[in-house]
């Protein structure tokens, strides 16, 4: 039997605590840790303020000797740099997207015991590297809670002027984000629309502009809030190459998709993989625009047709639960009664990221102690 307190979910950006904070309300003895990864991305008392859980801030290089010997499951949605040191752990990973296949679907997913994914798409995708289950998303069970609309409009009703539709642009980040090629034009839209932009949770990684300076009559919002309130509120979604996209064609929006200039989109390929849905797939989620220019007339087709993606796709992507968390909640109970099964390949390219994870670890060590000349303090693990 598995006991709340011997359940730690993961996570080192505001992003990822947004989708377990449905599953730690449920869970309410299971402990919470944010791991220090980046010097300048802090999750602070701020986005923590609704959550009971026991909470650990460790440092990413000493998670195996803080929660090593007590940790029965861990939650996660992406690989921290010590998970090759658990060998008696469950390791489970929560589906935190569709784009960006090139990462979504990488060779790190051989390191989970269970996948847990939100519909038939991704556990096509994920099954050939480790056991994959459709639970749903658990950030999308409010989605069908009428309070929450309720809620949302009255804590947005001071921005939105009634006598407008409401325009939602979110953005991606880095080398497949629209910002620079769009956000002039997209701001000019204020005189005939209301206009939200949700910039990126790592926006502020490569960048430390706050554009709500320069840009007036539109109101940004960064990682603080989840983009479902905005989408509550919205009645067309812009977007570019953001995991948003999936977040709007679940919640059944118009979406106008901004492409990157032809010198631009060579990088971008890099980061999102010529083969992710919003590529091989785009004209299906939505109205494309190919230059800013188009934004304008392509903004008035979207609303005036109210195009949203079909059935088909929309049900290979989602499945039709409305109780995604406590989905959760019982893969994880049972998860640590099941024995991990694994073919031949997945057991090679298993060991091969965990040796890789344990050579990066060693090299940033060794960098570590030769700016430390006062430490003798040497601690290695050896490979599971």
């Amino acid at each position: 039997m598995l006991d709340e307190d011997q359940v730690y979910f993961i996570v080192w950006n505001v992003f990822q605590l947004l989708h377990f904070k449905a599953i730690l309300h449920e869970m309410p003895k299971a402990n919470l840790v944010i791991e220090k990864r980046r010097e300048h991305y802090v999750i602070n008392d701020t986005h923590l303020v609704d959550i009971d859980n026991p909470i650990i801030f460790v440092d990413k290089t000493k998670i195996y000797e803080t929660i090593g010997l007590t940790a029965k499951v861990i939650v996660v949605q992406t690989v921290f740099e010590q998970i090759y040191l658990f060998k008696h752990t469950k390791i489970v990973m929560l589906q935190y997207g569709y784009a960006k296949a090139n990462h979504n679907y990488g060779l790190w997913r051989v390191l989970a015991d269970l996948n847990l994914v939100y519909g038939n798409y991704a556990k096509q995708q994920i099954t050939p590297l480790s056991p994959t289950q459709i639970t749903g998303c658990p950030r999308y069970d409010i989605w069908h809670n009428e309070d929450f609309y309720t809620q949302c409009q009255q804590d947005y009703a001071k921005l939105i002027d009634k006598t407008k539709q409401t325009l939602l642009y979110a953005p991606s980040w880095g080398d497949a984000s629209s910002v620079d090629d769009y956000i002039k034009e997209i701001c000019q839209l204020s005189s005939g629309y209301n206009v939200f932009v949700k910039l990126h949770h790592l926006w502020f990684l490569q960048r430390d502009e706050v554009l709500d300076k320069a840009y007036k009559n539109v109101h940004f919002f960064y990682d603080d809030i989840d983009i479902l309130s905005l989408l509550a509120v919205a009645d067309v979604v812009l977007s570019d190459y953001s995991g948003a996209i999936f977040d709007a064609i679940y919640c059944q929006k118009p979406i106008v998709l901004l492409s990157l200039s032809e010198e631009k989109m060579g990088k971008c390929l890099e980061v999102v993989g010529k083969d992710s849905l919003e590529i091989v797939k785009r004209s299906d989620l939505g109205y494309i625009v190919s230059q800013p220019k188009e934004l304008a007339d392509t903004v008035k087709k979207a609303l005036t047709l109210g195009k949203v993606c079909d059935d088909k796709l929309y049900y290979q992507l989602f499945s039709e639960t409305k109780t995604a968390t406590n989905n959760v909640i019982n893969a994880i109970e049972n998860v640590i009664s099941t024995k991990t099964s694994r073919n031949l390949q997945q057991l090679y390219y298993r060991q091969k990221i965990k040796r890789r994870l344990y050579k990066v670890a060693k090299k940033r060590a060794k960098n570590v102690k030769n700016h430390e000349k006062n430490s003798n303090r040497k601690t290695s693990y050896p490979i599971n």
